[in-house]
């Protein structure tokens, strides 16, 4: 079989140059601008005196590389003992894990109460004003500090859902001063819990109303 001259290449078992696609028209062919060469190599096994605008490193190019979501689930169970399901969402929700990393960076934060803030009440805020982290006013360090109130029961899980949305409204204001701007620190002091429990059961009108 012939086309346009050209012998069909496996009736004889050989190989021919076929048409030049940057002379004949009908290919409708733009030729490539010239390309410098590129070449690849590993760690230590570049040529000397080979140009470094050529070169290519295997292990540059992944270093420079993120690391993978599977890698990253891997990292957060291995170095900070983080379940899968709470190492899958810190993975997914768009800037949660850089936040998780900022707030454990010293080791003396609690795990299981960062977490629980991160994952339950914090995204309940995102999801309520329909923006991600990087877009939310409450500051990072604002969060640590919750955590860190909560953690020493200085307020409680009620007054954490009061606590974020004032965040919110007022990012200005660290979670310590509007803990403490509102009130809302508990009383752990046992004494002082025993002489105010006195002073209402000395109230004769209390013990009138107890009979």
């Amino acid at each position: 079989m012939q086309l346009k001259g050209m012998m069909n290449p496996s009736r004889f078992s050989e190989t021919v140059q076929m048409r030049d696609k940057e002379k004949l028209l009908d290919y409708r062919f733009m030729p490539e601008p010239n390309l410098p060469p590129l070449h690849v190599y590993s760690s230590g096994n570049v040529p000397p005196g080979t140009g470094a605008g050529s070169n290519v490193v295997l292990e540059t190019v992944q270093r420079r590389l993120p690391d993978l979501p599977g890698t990253i689930r891997d990292k957060l169970q291995h170095k900070y003992d983080v379940p899968l399901l709470s190492a899958t969402l810190l993975v997914t929700e768009e800037g949660l894990l850089d936040i998780f990393e900022s707030l454990m960076a010293d080791g003396s934060r609690d795990l299981k109460t960062l977490l629980n803030v991160l994952l339950n009440d914090y995204i309940g805020v995102l999801h309520e004003h329909d923006c991600t982290a990087a877009e939310c006013p409450i500051r990072v360090q604002s969060l640590g500090e919750v955590c860190d109130l909560l953690a020493s029961r200085d307020i409680s899980q009620s007054t954490l859902q009061k606590l974020l949305p004032l965040l919110f409204e007022h990012p200005e204001v660290g979670a310590v001063e509007m803990v403490d701007r509102e009130n809302w620190r508990q009383i752990r002091d046992r004494e002082l819990i025993e002489k105010v429990i006195n002073e209402v059961l000395s109230n004769p009108k209390v013990v009138s109303y107890l009979g």
